[in-house]
This record gives C-alpha cells, structure tokens and sequence, in this order.
C-alpha cells in the first residue's frame, strides 16, 4: 500500500514516510514495515496479517497507482490514494475531483471477472462517484480478445474506447472504433473476400449456424452480400458481424413475407435474435445506445438491400435475401468486383 497513518493519525504517502517514523494500517491498525529500497516505496503488513490490505501488491500496480497521482496532481485535480469507500467496501486507487465530481480511477493489470467489474462499477455509482478503467501494460501489449475489450468499454469523447495507462512514461493511451466508408467501395469488397474465403475454409457441420444454413438449403461461404457489414466498429455481440447477421438473415426466412412490425417492436425482433457481449464499465443508458446504434445500422442495410421496406411508421419484410448459388459463384463475383 502506499498511504498509512502516522503516530497522528495522519494519512501520509509512503514516499513522503520516515523510517524513524512509525505507522500503522489504515484499516486493521497494525503496525506496518516501510519499504524504500525497492523501485516504488510502499508499506507492508508483516507476516501472517490477516487484513485485507495484507495481500501483496506487484511492483507494476504500486507504480501505476503512484504515477498516476503525480499526473492527477499535475492538473489540479487534488488526488487522494487508496481512498476507502465502507458502505460499498471497495478502495479506489486514487480519487480525484475534476469539476467538482468525484472520479476513482482504477489501475487494472491483474485479470477481472465481467461480474466483478460490473459489481465495482455499479457500487461506485451507488455512491455518486464516476469511475475510469485504466488498463496497464498486460493489457495493452497483446491482442485482447472481444469479451475483454468489451467488458472493459467506457465512453471518451461518446466514442467506446479502450482506456490505457502506461506507468513508465506516465501517459494515457486510446484504442477508439475507425469508422469505415459506405459499403460498396474497393476497401469493402476486399473484406468480403476475404469474409467468404474465411466462412468457407471454417465451414463444418459441427457448427450450429452452418448446420441451419445447410437445412435451410445454403452455404454459409454463400450468403447474401447485406450479411457483409462495415468493418466492426467495436464488438458489442459475441459472434462477429457476418455471423450474426447470417443468424438475422436466416431467422427472417423463417418468417412469412409480409410480416410487419412497428419501429420499437422491430428493434425488439432484431435484438431477441441477438446476443449481447455484456458491457460491465457502461451505464444502461450508455449500453443501450450502443447497442442500438448497431442494429441502426443493420436496418439501413436491410433497407437500401430491398429486403425490408418502412412505410407509414411500419416495418415490412417484403424479399427474401438473395443467396449465391455456391462459394465459387460468390468469390468469382467479389473478385471481379474488386478489380473494377
């Protein structure tokens, strides 16, 4: 830990302590060891204490939790570390006041659970304090998977955004959507190529989706090109888009053309064939806009493809989605797009 308190009661960081000085936990009260020799200078429980705060922490997190008040110091925004919040027992890493709203920021280096974070999250919101998720390092350097980017997704600037903090140069780093052009384009077409070409080397029977493509008379390598969306924007279901619009597709096909609904029970439709990766660190309001922004643009496609039609505030399904015959029909027609 990095705060204790003095024979005064006193909080004081550790980097300011005084090893002639002695200090105690702030929350069990025990005597503590103060540890300067090592890069981050912290304070530590001696042997078999059984406080919560006796856990070790790595010498990434101290130093994390330690820049990261520097930096908030900097912009004014009057840092406290380790800050305890009893009614909800959770402790902010450092919480700061930026335009007079409080803000715990949490460094994450160490996995979390979808649950947990979700749990801290809504306790920090029961007691009126904003949180920001800043991942270290770890999380940063490899290749995150779409559950872990969305379970960690907040808003900067109303885009989702990835937040990372980088401890040793003490800076913030973005990973935000790149919002890609109509579809249609040369950049486009080259991504179903390369989609098709993906469906058709994945394809097995073992797989639920092409198994119900196959009964329904199809190839999954096969589909209608409105299965083809932008580029992903930022993953906010647990297939990725050409999967889950193959499972929107082949659910209309289910349905009798001419089937209508109102707008609220069209989205209500889209979204029950849905499923949703959670979104922990979003507020509901802030998850739901999200999610539908997603199937916004889904419907657009739909539209301008004719296989929809609104007319008079009712949404109608007037065509069926027109399949390729086979892959081969399909690839030879995307690549001579391509040259176009």
């Amino acid at each position: 830990m990095l705060v204790a308190k003095n024979e005064r009661g006193q909080l004081v960081r550790a980097s300011d302590a005084q090893r002639t000085r002695g200090y105690r936990c702030p929350e069990c009260d025990a005597p503590l060891v103060l540890r300067q020799g090592s890069r981050v200078p912290h304070f530590a429980h001696r042997p078999k204490q059984g406080c919560q705060l006796a856990q070790g922490e790595s010498e990434l997190h101290l130093l994390g939790k330690e820049t990261l008040w520097w930096w908030a110091k900097q912009r004014g925004w009057n840092p406290q570390l380790e800050v305890p919040f009893d009614q909800i027992e959770q402790r902010a890493d450092v919480l700061v006041t930026i335009q007079n709203h409080l803000v715990a920021l949490e460094f994450q280096c160490s996995p979390l659970s979808a649950r947990r974070l979700a749990e801290r999250t809504q306790g920090y919101q029961q007691v009126g304090v904003a949180v920001r998720w800043l991942l270290g390092p770890t999380y940063q350097k490899r290749l995150l998977h779409r559950e872990i980017q969305a379970r960690f997704t907040q808003l900067v600037n109303n885009r989702p955004s990835l937040t990372f903090w980088e401890p040793h140069r003490a800076q913030l780093d973005y990973l935000q959507p790149i919002y890609q052009g109509q579809v249609g384009n040369g950049r486009w077409w080259a991504q179903v190529g390369v989609e098709t070409v993906d469906l058709h080397r994945h394809a097995s029977l073992r797989d639920g989706l092409v198994r119900q493509a196959y009964q329904a008379g199809h190839q999954v390598a096969a589909c209608p090109l409105v299965a083809h969306g932008r580029r992903e924007w930022w993953p906010l279901t647990f297939e990725r888009p050409v999967r889950w619009r193959l499972m929107i597709l082949l659910a209309l096909e289910q349905l009798p053309l001419g089937k209508s609904w109102p707008p609220l029970g069209w989205q209500a439709w889209l979204a029950t064939q849905t499923k949703w990766l959670p979104l922990p660190a979003l507020t509901p309001v802030q998850r739901q806009a999200l999610r539908m922004h997603h199937l916004n643009e889904l419907t657009a496609d739909l539209l301008q493809a004719g296989i929809i039609t609104i007319r008079e505030e009712e949404y109608r399904y007037v065509r069926l989605p027109q399949w390729f015959d086979d892959f081969d029909q399909k690839l030879a027609f995307v690549r001579q797009q391509e040259g176009i």
